[in-house]
């Protein structure tokens, strides 16, 4: 798996976000990629986007905002078919290490690769720091909102210790 990242066409932060968007589908609607992957890779990238579009639009969020008007849009929208069809044997070959890790593991395995081969390009919020941070922004109570807005690789959001009703928000603005 981590051969066909590094060596994707378009570079491996696409083959990592075109696996976020597969692992996604696998840990929210499992049965849904098992039809969807059932066939040649033409069909699963030609299936795919549409899928991933209704599996982000019915995610845990408000869908009006006060007032009824719409909620906030998707912050992204997942790649079109010709865009995915280089990334399928990246994505069938992620479904089987989620098969035996999770969805999760397997996207974190896959992010820590990349990170540790390319540690000069990504400037990290060390865990330590980000334990601080958010025990800091903590001892108040339990915070009911936090927005990290430069999350980078989400360090900070890992490190807030999740409590019903809460709301997490992550902005950054590299695309990378």
């Amino acid at each position: 798996v981590w051969q066909h990242l590094a060596g994707h066409p378009a570079g491996p932060v696409t083959a990592l976000l075109h696996t976020g968007w597969a692992l996604l589908l696998i840990h929210d609607r499992p049965t849904l990629w098992l039809d969807v992957s059932d066939g040649p890779d033409e069909r699963l990238a030609a299936l795919l986007p549409e899928k991933l579009k209704e599996a982000v639009a019915t995610r845990p969020g408000p869908a009006t905002a006060p007032g009824g008007t719409p909620g906030p849009a998707p912050a992204l929208t997942p790649p079109t078919a010709p865009r995915l069809l280089p990334s399928v044997p990246l994505l069938r070959g992620a479904a089987e290490l989620a098969a035996e890790l999770g969805a999760r593991q397997t996207f974190e395995f896959l992010l820590g690769r990349h990170l540790d081969a390319n540690p000069r390009q990504y400037t990290l919020t060390p865990g330590g720091l980000a334990g601080l941070m958010a025990g800091l922004a903590a001892s108040a109570g339990p915070p009911r909102t936090v927005l990290d807005p430069a999350c980078g690789t989400g360090a900070l959001l890992r490190a807030v210790t999740h409590h019903p009703g809460q709301e997490l928000y992550a902005q950054d603005t590299s695309a990378d």
